[in-house]
């Protein structure tokens, strides 16, 4: 086996123990800010490492995990989300009582879980890179421990996921008991064209695991609640890198495992994709906190970047890459600036972010490109992402024209919301004339998500035609 290849996981998961053992080892006073600055550096180095093996492809231990480029496009996704969350941290933890060091070390061991599962080709596999992934979040949300949001929300996060998770084993027990393996090829093999109400019912069980995951409707409960009593970077944590895992585990196992029941699915996913996407933005109209209309966005979101997998093809598998892409930098660029806001107001009420424009010309103009980009204006990243998840669909044919049509009017709807915040900071007079700072890192991280949310403007072709070139979107079913 070629261990370089699983050397971005190496990376992180000794990281991770470092800074665990250093946690424990460095006395109470002792600041544990530094902890942050190692991370970064090593987060960098995992970085590289992946940009190293780009283009390879093989199995590690005997099939378990697969390294091709849907897997290495995710774990880019997964370290940048990281490296942002723990630039955004730096200033938001010093108000926080109690520092503790495991909020570094916890969300890299989140990060090798998502790591994990983005490059699981087998459920047991899964299973692990989703549990690990999850045991980390629970407490993450919970690291305001005299915090009674906090405490609710990690404590909902933790009910749901696990009986969540216990939905997911359920239906991947009875896939093994019907084909007798627990690789996704091989469960393609075994299926043939024929199934019966038995399999069926196992595949909406994995279905309904997964939808927690990604936050659809009707398993979306959580995610209001647990956004907004959640610290502010584990929500974008959250909100980027959950959601990415769960597409990307997803997208693998219904392209690789299930192509014979796609005109099944395909209906099941459809209903999911129109109540998601309408009844994320319906509820975010009512919103007046700004960390719950994002959360609902997120579900939105999810309901659109779900048309790619039932497109079932190399466009529409390479959309929902974009798509998710596109989704960091406008998603974590949105929560950096809702984060100097509350460091310097405390408040995450839309209202109070009236006259922001004068207050900080620069947050208001951040938050506004990555609000456009949300709702899908051209010429920005989030237009070319729900355009080309539109194209995907479009190719498909058939009654997916109805929901191209359907995710249209909802990102039509959506306007509203993020116009109104929009309108908030530059129409509406300030409630305190007083200059508003930011720390310095803060703003380099919007410099980096603004310039995601613009890279499209530049280099779209070269992009989508990297996305394209992967074994996953080249199979035999999919010409």
């Amino acid at each position: 086996m070629d261990w370089w290849l699983l050397s971005p996981e190496i990376i992180v998961a000794t990281l991770a123990l470092v800074l665990l053992i250093l946690d424990f080892l460095l006395p109470a006073g002792v600041d544990r800010k530094k902890m942050g600055v190692f991370a970064l550096i090593g987060l960098l180095a995992a970085l590289l490492a992946t940009l190293d093996i780009a283009g390879s492809k093989g199995q590690l231990f005997g099939g378990l995990l697969a390294v091709d480029n849907l897997s290495l496009f995710f774990k880019i996704i997964f370290i940048l989300a990281a490296i942002c969350v723990f630039l955004l941290a730096h200033d938001y933890l010093e108000k926080v009582p109690g520092h503790r060091g495991e909020f570094y070390w916890l969300t890299l061991t989140a990060l090798l879980g998502m790591m994990i599962t983005a490059a699981s080709s087998e459920l047991i596999t899964i299973y692990i890179g989703i549990e690990l992934m999850s045991l980390s979040f629970y407490p993450l949300v919970g690291c305001l421990k005299k915090n009674k949001a906090s405490t609710e929300a990690a404590l909902k996060y933790f009910i749901l996921g696990s009986f969540a998770i216990a939905v997911w084993l359920y239906g991947a027990a009875i896939l093994y008991g019907l084909t007798g393996t627990t690789d996704l090829a091989k469960i393609a093999a075994g299926l043939g064209k024929e199934a019966g109400p038995l399999m069926y019912f196992g595949l909406f069980l994995l279905l309904a695991g997964f939808g927690f995951k990604m936050g659809l409707v009707p398993f979306h409960m959580w995610v209001p609640d647990t956004y907004e009593g959640a610290p502010t970077p584990v929500t974008a944590y959250l909100a980027v890198g959950s959601k990415a895992a769960g597409f990307a585990v997803f997208l693998r196992l219904m392209f690789t495992a299930f192509p014979a029941l796609y005109a099944r699915w395909m209906v099941w996913l459809g209903i999911l994709a129109v109540l998601t996407m309408t009844w994320g933005n319906i509820a975010a109209l009512r919103q007046s906190n700004i960390k719950r209309l994002l959360a609902y966005s997120a579900i939105a979101h999810a309901g659109y970047t779900l048309i790619g997998v039932i497109s079932f093809n190399a466009t529409g598998a390479a959309a929902i890459m974009f798509y998710l892409f596109g989704y960091l930098f406008a998603n974590l660029g949105a929560f950096a600036v809702v984060i100097a806001f509350a460091n310097a107001t405390g408040s995450e009420h839309i209202a109070d972010y009236a006259g922001l424009r004068w207050r900080n010309p620069f947050l208001a103009f951040c938050l506004a490109l990555c609000l456009l980009s949300l709702a899908g204006i051209p010429p920005l990243t989030g237009f070319f992402g729900k355009l080309y998840l539109f194209l995907g669909a479009l190719e498909r044919g058939g009654w997916l024209l109805t929901l191209v049509i359907i995710a249209a009017i909802n990102s039509a709807i959506s306007l509203f919301y993020y116009v109104n915040v929009i309108r908030t900071m530059y129409l509406l007079p300030p409630k305190d004339t007083g200059e508003l700072k930011s720390s310095p890192l803060l703003n380099f991280t919007l410099v980096v998500t603004v310039a995601g949310v613009l890279l499209a403007l530049f280099y779209f072709q070269p992009l989508i035609g990297a996305l394209q070139a992967n074994d996953l979107m080249s199979a035999a079913w999919l010409k």
